[in-house]
């Protein structure tokens, strides 16, 4: 089972570190640098800022011990109406002393592919401050956009391409679980309509 890019990244930082249902929530997107490049020097500052308070807050942030996969899968959600899914696949991924359960569920209507998946980074700070930082910027050309955003208090990144139909998306939930949905021939408004999809208040009572 794959693990997805963002997951990857996360992992290799550590390593080079030293080693219910969902409520609506407002989404806010970061700055926009193709529109307002000279927002961009305000929003680093506001990155540096907002990094600064984050470190003080990881300072107390002691790591857990990883949920077992099994936990994890009850939280992909099932597929809706006119679509198919494979079963749910669960696995646990070691870097040296860390241990990185994952689970992913993919989905089929036709040409359309999603695929959800749930990483617990289990409170290991030294993942966090890339994410959080990429979550403040965004960008749109001809070809697409990636946006840093918010859905209510929690970062994520949204990426989509026009012309392949393409889409990314991914949030950090309860400051602990990752969570990235990836379509392919999809419109862009269904990365956020899957996930309305997920039980993500179940999921943040779970990161306490």
């Amino acid at each position: 089972m794959a693990i997805h890019r963002w997951a990857v990244t996360a992992v290799a930082l550590l390593a080079l570190a030293g080693c219910g249902k969902k409520e609506s929530s407002k989404v806010q997107e970061g700055e926009n640098i193709s529109k307002n490049p000279f927002g961009l020097a305000r929003q680093i500052a506001k990155a540096g800022e907002d990094l600064q308070k984050m470190q003080k807050e990881l300072e107390d942030m002691k790591p857990v011990d990883p949920v077992h996969f099994s936990e994890l899968l009850k939280f992909l959600p099932e597929p809706p109406s006119g679509w198919e899914s494979q079963p749910a696949q669960g696995s646990s991924t070691k870097m040296g002393e860390w241990s990185f359960p994952q689970v992913e569920r993919r989905y089929t209507q036709g040409d359309k592919r999603m695929e959800v998946q749930i990483l617990d980074w289990a409170f290991h700070k030294e993942l966090y401050a890339s994410f959080f930082v990429a979550a403040a910027f965004s960008q749109e050309t001809t070809e697409g956009y990636n946006k840093g955003i918010k859905i209510g208090e929690e970062p994520g990144r949204e990426e989509y391409k026009t012309a392949s139909k393409d889409g990314n998306l991914a949030v950090l939930v309860g400051k602990r679980f990752f969570v990235t949905i990836q379509g392919d021939n999809i419109e862009a408004a269904e990365l956020r309509q899957w996930w309305d999809r997920l039980d993500t208040a179940g999921l943040r009572a779970k990161a306490k």
